[in-house]
């Protein structure tokens, strides 16, 4: 099946899916943890930081319930969450947020992928004057830093 065509077929994909990126991966959750956001054999998920399981199904349901925050992380609902920016190279000029800054309007990582989910006006970047401007997407500013 080949993604690029499938992919703007909204009504193939669930509610849950919101938080998959299009690369197939959660959002926010920095790669090298990646498979540590899989169910268990017993359907939970195992806080990163703590040994606190949870049900898998109430992994980014906008409620906070590991200690460490680790399980919304791609949502705002964990006031010490983290939320990696999709582009994770490194020296990448914005590699992670605050997870209060998701979904909040003002386009922080630099390849926009905070923002995923508002469909609105957004705060675009910074320009060269330190200016932010109305924007309708993100865009990806992203830039290797030596």
């Amino acid at each position: 099946m080949d993604h690029e065509k499938v992919k703007h077929l909204v009504h193939l994909r669930s509610e849950h899916d919101k938080y998959i990126n299009d690369n197939g991966l959660i959002r926010g959750v920095y790669f090298t943890y990646i498979r540590e956001y899989r169910p268990d054999t017993n359907n939970e998920f195992k806080c990163r930081k703590t040994e606190q399981r949870i049900p898998f199904e109430n992994l980014n349901d906008d409620f906070c319930d590991c200690e460490d925050g680790t399980d919304e992380p791609s949502t705002n609902a964990c006031p010490s969450g983290i939320f990696y920016c999709d582009t994770q190279f490194p020296k990448v000029t914005i590699n992670s947020i605050p997870s209060s800054r998701v979904n909040d309007g003002i386009c922080d990582c630099c390849d926009g992928s905070d923002e995923w989910m508002n469909k609105s006006k957004l705060l675009g970047h910074k320009t060269k004057n330190n200016i932010r401007h109305y924007v309708s997407k993100c865009l990806n500013i992203c830039k290797r830093t030596s």
